[in-house]
């Protein structure tokens, strides 16, 4: 009935509403034992980088691609290397986009004890790195650094020929991106010798 009478069109205000980016990214944590789900991930320190910095935008992650399962405390996040996935989106109207983000989780080093010990009598002398534990957790491609001081700041000058008592700053650092380390604190004593002659009869 209303075909070509203009007085039958109705008006219609459409409104756009503008969805948000999201951006895929990683984030690593340090474990000692890989998925023991040990490594702790503050994934809220990730919303800048997974919504472009976007002020206005929240951000909320999930396990699953459908965005169904939430992880509700992300600041203390312990999943183990694998993806989960974002949610920026802005709180008044609904819109959102997703993205993953991946979670590395890379091996820890460790010292099985955080003192170790060691003794010589002159003239001998020690060699710091035959006193870590055969059995400590050193990933391969790892570095032994030696200082002289609790601050690791000064390195130290001979740690596999000590003559004198000293203490020994170590730290294992290993080659992956971000590093992970462990640290100990090795105390050396060096005795003085002493030479005597026994009489001997006959």
């Amino acid at each position: 009935a209303c075909a070509g009478a203009t007085n039958c069109r109705v008006p219609v205000d459409l409104n756009i509403n503008p969805t948000p980016q999201a951006f895929q990214d990683t984030l690593t944590a340090c474990e000692f034992a890989p998925s023991s789900n040990g490594a702790i991930f503050d994934l809220t320190t990730m919303n800048g980088a997974v919504s472009g910095n976007n002020a206005a935008a929240s951000v909320d992650y999930y396990f699953d691609d459908a965005l169904v399962t939430q992880i509700l405390n992300p600041t203390n996040d312990t999943s183990s290397t694998n993806f989960i996935y974002s949610k920026v989106y802005y709180a008044a109207t609904g819109c959102y986009s997703s993205d993953r983000l991946y979670l590395v989780v890379n091996t820890l080093p460790d010292f099985t004890a955080g003192f170790l010990t060691g003794s010589a009598c002159a003239p001998n002398v020690l060699d710091v790195a035959s006193l870590i534990n055969p059995f400590s957790t050193v990933p391969p491609g790892s570095d032994t650094l030696y200082y002289e001081d609790p601050a690791y700041s000064i390195p130290h000058p001979n740690p596999h020929a000590i003559g004198q008592s000293d203490t020994v700053y170590m730290v294992i650092v290993t080659n992956s991106t971000p590093a992970c380390s462990d640290s100990a604190i090795a105390i050396v004593d060096v005795q003085g010798g002493t030479s005597q002659m026994l009489a001997r009869d006959g």
